[in-house]
């Protein structure tokens, strides 16, 4: 890994340039701590950025919520974040900045409005106020672009509601493309490559027989109550769930929202079933609770897809990203940044440590789980194929889906024309 301020006055000592050999080197250019880019050798995981869908969803679920995720990005004004919010909506209404089909239809070259979520990234070129140097941190041609290289309104400089300049994204950090992805997915499978148990299924005994092939009886127990009686999102003392009336025989009543739900929770058993409260096995603050929760986020789920897309990787995820997810806060970010590259494996692999690591309280907890992950499966590289006496003879961006079966290449873009940023030389080997 290498930061890249002044990374293009590097040297070439201890590089052998007369070593006509071709090579080709995978590299990715991450986000440092400092907001910096940051050249790393291999793939870099969608998941650690945020889904454009996501920020709809968010919006839509409470109106402003998707403005203010994308105002933490560096370079953002409300008027493009009204914008984009605009183009991805269903409406021709426009928000209180932005723009809709009527804007779009008086450019020199009209166009519609999307009113979806775009496929691509790049796509939003075509949104009111997105510039390539916003987007895509810099004002040189960048092929993957292509699709929308003719339109006049990309020029335009991002302005805000009080037509003051967008901070400049040369001083405020990358491009967005750096932050915001349209393809982030991962399967909906256990560490062992196995779907993950359906929470909701709607026959108990199966559900039964599944979970009890995974999970202690206690716990067992008391997912299966959760679903005939329903969960109270708030601890307290109670019963065991064995001490609890049970047949797989009854038809549940209730669903399970979310995996998180389980944690620090209680029931609620009828007055005709014995009107107790049981406490949930669940702990945050118990002994076991690494392991306990760890496998627990592992094996059971609440969304029926195979597929569940958009979720962010608090893993790799830049501090930017981290900030725009709901609940969260400075403190919390700044306590994922500083503890994520100290966890062991199994502890990495879950986002289970962010509860027994005292990171978040239950409710934070309950509250960002749908939509973080420690997984990912979607990457995105650039291949270079060069060599030492002159080089780089190709450069190609790939994103590569293997969250679907079998795995496809979404993406497949020639960057050879496009500027680098980059020395060459940093992908050579060096001479001991």
């Amino acid at each position: 890994t290498t930061s890249l301020p002044g990374i293009q006055d590097e040297q070439s000592q201890g590089v052998d340039l007369t070593d006509d050999r071709w090579r080709f080197s995978v590299v990715t250019m991450d986000v440092g701590q400092d907001q910096n880019p940051v050249l790393r050798f291999g793939m870099e995981n969608e998941s650690g950025k945020l889904h454009l869908a996501s920020i709809l969803r968010w919006e839509q679920l409470t109106p402003g919520h998707g403005r203010i995720a994308l105002m933490r990005l560096p370079g953002m004004t409300d008027t493009v974040a009204d914008c984009i919010l605009d183009w991805m909506d269903a409406d021709n209404q426009p928000r209180e900045f932005g723009a809709e089909n009527d804007y779009y239809q008086t450019l020199d070259r009209p166009y519609s409005v999307a009113n979806a979520v775009p496929g691509r990234i790049t796509e939003l070129l075509f949104v009111k106020g997105v510039t390539r140097r916003l987007l895509l941190g810099t004002q040189n041609r960048d092929p993957a672009a292509d699709d929308s290289q003719s339109l006049q309104q990309t020029d335009l400089t991002g302005i805000d509601s009080s037509d003051h300049f967008a901070t400049d994204p040369a001083a405020a950090g990358l491009g967005w493309k750096h932050f915001l992805t349209a393809q982030s997915a991962e399967r909906n499978q256990d560490s062992s490559g196995q779907p993950r148990i359906f929470l909701n299924s709607s026959n108990l005994k199966e559900l039964e027989q599944q979970l009890a092939a995974v999970l202690p009886a206690n716990q067992v127990r008391y997912i299966l109550l959760a679903r005939v009686y329903g969960l109270t999102l708030s601890a307290g003392p109670g019963v065991e769930p064995s001490a609890a009336p049970f047949s797989v025989s009854v038809a549940p009543d209730f669903s399970i929202a979310s995996a998180a739900d389980l944690i620090d929770s209680t029931i609620q058993v009828s007055a005709a079933a014995g009107g107790m409260v049981v406490q949930s096995p669940f702990q945050s603050d118990s002994p076991d609770s690494s392991t306990l929760m760890t496998t627990l986020f592992d094996q059971v789920t609440t969304d029926p897809e195979s597929v569940i897309r958009g979720r962010v990787n608090i893993s790799t995820a830049s501090e930017t990203v981290l900030s725009t997810l709901p609940g969260m806060t400075p403190e919390i970010t700044s306590q994922i940044v500083t503890l994520r590259d100290s966890l062991e494996v199994p502890q990495g692999d879950s986002v289970a440590w962010l509860l027994f690591r005292n990171v978040m309280d239950s409710s934070t907890f309950r509250k960002m789980f749908p939509e973080i992950t420690a997984g990912g499966d979607v990457f995105q590289c650039e291949i270079v194929v060069h060599r030492a006496i002159g080089g780089p003879l190709l450069r190609k961006n790939l994103i590569l889906d293997a969250a679907s079966s079998p795995v496809r290449r979404i993406q497949w873009t020639d960057l050879t024309e496009a500027k680098m940023k980059y020395s060459h030389q940093l992908l050579l080997p060096r001479l001991e």
